[in-house]
């Protein structure tokens, strides 16, 4: 500001006609106003280099390149935090006595208590509360020469319960450990033969018992974009499971080979499709389950499944119908995992022999339907059911303990005043029949709040 203060007298002489300064004087003045306007300048681009930001050292915490992420310092990996906190309250009017405590939380058909269970076996009108259902996530994202490197890691508290009577202590559990480089992709994730566009949402937390491939699997799995879509193939840890008189146990680990499955995902008008095959070969020992004398054969059959699902837009973007329809043959725990995927038959009749292992089909499927009421309010109604085709000539004892229906009804109401935030009801009806004809089934109401991070 001096600088120009002192440049207005000097402008103001070059205004003094000519006659009273000499020529040599007057180039003498311009001389030293370019002078003076020159250190103005420099002085000005010195004031502006002193408040410009300086730049981030190397070992900044920056923003990374995925959302809600930061860059490691000295890397170019950037991480993502998230999760959620969510408790979940519960009123339901039939359940099992003895049970950990997983189906008051969770709705799990196959322990609901059959009409003609004996009432030291049952409970009946009880309230329950939980947030074993609160997650943590961990993702992940490095840049490559091979394509982008991401990871996930997911858990929840749905471990080994605690004692409710004191602190309600639960062990964290894992969900998800999966890594990808560029199309390949390694590691625990839902199996690929779910359709994760098609899932309805629901305040109970189990996956709808009618959903193909609605399980957490380690598996090797390769997806490749199209222009319609993707489609990927995959080879996935193989367990046989399998249901007897005495319920279902897992096989003792004798599978030759992965379980193999590829589908195909695609968009269609204001939708999206998946169309999924799987095939199996489990291969079980007998003797591992416990027969007398223990035979030396094993079951060894070819099972297979195939699924269509999708979802299609009916109001704006946000309202859709969704649906999914499979068949199986020898890999029911596919179904959610719910069902057996073969018979023991422990004692039984005709067809179906003592000690023989009997493969089972099935076959299942749901429709849900989402609606927005408001930008912050939502509802979804879903109907899902399972079938399986139990062997004939089963004994009492058998045609009692062998589930051949299930399902399920959901109605909820969900409100999200913030968008991190939703506090819903949900009404929840289903039951199971047994191969007997015997059914039971139970009422369930949910209250829930989730807080996402």
């Amino acid at each position: 500001m001096k600088n120009v203060i002192v440049a207005v007298p000097l402008l103001a002489s070059l205004s003094m006609p000519v006659f009273a300064q000499s020529s040599d004087e007057i180039a003498a003045l311009r001389s030293q106003l370019k002078q003076l306007m020159d250190r103005i300048e420099q002085l000005e681009k010195a004031k502006t280099a002193a408040v410009a930001p300086a730049a981030a050292p190397a070992e900044a915490v920056t923003k990374g390149d995925i959302p809600g992420s930061f860059k490691l310092p000295g890397s170019n990996t950037s991480v993502a935090l998230g999760g959620y906190v969510k408790g979940l309250a519960t009123y339901s009017t039939r359940g099992p006595l003895g049970n950990p405590g997983s189906s008051d939380e969770l709705f799990i058909p196959v322990v609901i208590p059959l009409s003609n269970a004996a009432p030291n076996t049952i409970r009946k009108n009880y309230w329950k509360e939980s947030a074993k259902e609160s997650r943590i996530v961990i993702r992940t994202h490095t840049p490559s020469d091979l394509g982008p490197i991401n990871t996930l890691i997911e858990a929840d508290f749905y471990g080994t319960p605690g004692n409710e009577a004191t602190t309600n202590s639960h062990q964290l559990r894992l969900r998800h450990a999966w890594g990808t480089i560029g199309n390949f992709g390694f590691g625990q994730f839902w199996s690929n033969m779910a359709n994760m566009t098609a899932v309805p949402e629901t305040v109970d937390f189990t996956p709808q018992i009618g959903i193909f491939g609605g399980v957490r699997q380690t598996g090797i799995r390769w997806t490749q974009p199209t222009s319609f879509g993707f489609w990927s193939v995959a080879a996935e840890n193989p367990e046989a499971r399998i249901a007897s008189t005495a319920g279902i146990v897992s096989g003792p680990d004798n599978d030759k080979i992965a379980d193999f499955n590829g589908k195909v995902h695609f968009k269609a008008g204001p939708g999206e499709f998946e169309v999924v095959g799987a095939f199996r070969r489990p291969n079980t020992g007998e003797a591992a389950l416990g027969t007398a004398p223990a035979p030396e054969e094993e079951y060894r059959k070819s099972g297979w499944g195939l699924g269509f699902s999708g979802y299609v837009r009916t109001i704006g973007d946000y309202d859709r119908l969704m649906f999914g329809i499979s068949a199986t043959r020898d890999m029911g725990r596919a179904q959610s995992g719910l069902l057996g995927d073969a018979v023991f038959v422990t004692s039984g009749t005709g067809a179906a022999k003592s000690g023989e292992l009997r493969g089972i089909d099935t076959m299942g499927g749901f429709l849900s339907y989402r609606h927005r009421w408001s930008p912050t309010m939502r509802s979804t109604w879903a109907y899902s059911l399972l079938m399986a085709d139990n062997p004939t000539g089963l004994t009492a004892a058998g045609r009692d303990t062998l589930d051949k229906r299930l399902w399920s009804t959901h109605l909820n109401l969900i409100w999200s005043p913030v968008p991190q935030v939703d506090f819903g009801i949900e009404y929840l009806h289903g039951g199971r029949t047994v191969e007997s004809g015997k059914s039971g089934d139970l009422d369930r109401f949910l209250m829930a709040a989730k807080y996402k991070y």
